[in-house]
């Protein structure tokens, strides 16, 4: 079914049953005495609410339009005054499935905001200019924090128009790269949703566009993944949905060349809230995604010499993956082929895991060495065997 609610900048409206799930004329007067109205609406905010209000207006209403995205997709944004050089050849659109609101409180937030203590990487990359836009997950009190903290910074933050309800990964400690159902995002819900931030107006809105319309190889190049990692991605993301938790990380690993690789795309580190990337690779030893790598880790080494240090120290690592019984990150091994095996050396003290109370992690407590079969992908430790299981080991390789 369509719909869209577009409404007055100025004005909340809330369809249907839906009930708010707080106080508004508290929240209201709760940020009036901060004085802090930074959040209310401002002439540069009302232009992005008319011109995205516009567009998916047209795309709805208009099928010659349509079929200007699908045909002519750099000709029909230009024709809205938008960038178009990272537009793919085709942009088609199954209007009948948009189901979005547009308005201030659905794109720019409705709840109170609170400090932000400690801004995510990506937020940091595009504030220093090396990344350019950031796509982040979360509660809707966190995201509402980081659009704020966006916003001081003089950045564009959006929220995206759809809400979600949080799923766990089985033995990922808590992470989750799956959403449940996706339902039209509602303010003041506290739900799960994404939030969009880049340094400019234009760039900030065709990627939430990219969301409305489910333009995931758009997505990814106004993101800044190199493109034959966004197509990867795609081509990969149902087998990854369907076998790997929405994880294409094996996908990725069973694409790649020979072991080590560059410690700076070690994306599976991120399971301990560590990386330097934020998009999965086509392969471990995929040159473009190198080369960004490295050129966030040159910034943070500039701005944030101490974060750069720590965030080389755990990827410069070794990841044991396995889907169930958790993942496990080494910082000192040592390796030596036999017999088309690895034996793998490890210092077991030093070892983080996504699932400390499982066997895997007993296994390697009560070790400090294992054999690894990379052709039939099981391991060896002690007199267990664990098959499915993935290592992969990341070292300096520049």
């Amino acid at each position: 079914m369509r719909s869209i609610c577009l409404t007055d900048a100025s004005h909340f409206v809330f369809p249907g049953e839906n009930t708010l799930s707080f106080d508004l004329a508290q929240n209201f007067e709760n940020i009036s005495n901060a004085n802090d109205l930074s959040f209310l609406p401002n002439p540069k905010q009302e232009k992005i609410l008319l011109r995205l209000e516009y567009f998916v207006k047209q795309v709805l209403n208009d099928p010659v339009f349509r079929r200007s995205l699908r045909y002519k997709p750099h000709e029909a944004l230009a024709d809205h005054g938008f960038d178009s050089s990272l537009a793919p050849a085709s942009l088609g659109v199954k209007h009948y499935t948009v189901d979005t609101l547009i308005n201030f409180a659905q794109i720019f937030g409705l709840l109170a905001p609170r400090t932000l203590v400690d801004p995510r990487l990506e937020l940091r990359l595009v504030l220093y200019g090396v990344k350019p836009a950031a796509l982040l997950h979360g509660d809707e009190q966190m995201l509402t924090d980081a659009l704020h903290w966006s916003q001081q910074q003089g950045l564009i933050a959006l929220l995206s128009p759809d809400q979600w309800h949080y799923v766990d990964d089985e033995g990922k400690g808590g992470y989750s790269n799956l959403t449940g159902t996706r339902s039209r995002a509602q303010a003041g819900s506290g739900a799960e949703r994404s939030l969009v931030v880049a340094q400019d107006p234009d760039h900030a809105m065709l990627t939430w566009l990219c969301l409305v319309f489910g333009w995931d190889d758009f997505l990814g190049n106004l993101l800044g993944y190199p493109a034959c990692c966004t197509s990867a991605f795609v081509e990969r993301w149902p087998t990854a949905a369907k076998e790997h938790q929405g994880d294409p990380t094996i996908l990725s690993l069973l694409a790649s060349g020979k072991m080590p690789y560059d410690w700076r795309i070690n994306i599976a580190a991120r399971y301990f809230g560590v990386e330097l990337i934020q998009h999965f690779p086509c392969q471990f030893d995929c040159r473009h995604s190198i080369d960004i790598a490295t050129n966030y880790y040159n910034t943070l080494s500039y701005f944030e010499p101490q974060t750069a240090e720590t965030i080389q120290h755990y990827l410069q690592s070794a990841i044991l993956y396995s889907e169930y019984d958790g993942i496990v990150l080494l910082t000192e091994v040592t390796q030596k082929e036999h017999d088309n095996s690895l034996l793998i050396d490890y210092i077991a003290s030093s070892s983080s895991f996504t699932q400390p109370e499982g066997s895997l992690a007993y296994a390697i407590l009560q070790n400090n060495s294992f054999t690894y079969n990379s052709v039939d992908h099981t391991m060896q430790i002690d007199d267990q065997q664990y098959d499915k299981i993935y290592f992969l080991l990341f070292s300096e390789l520049i």
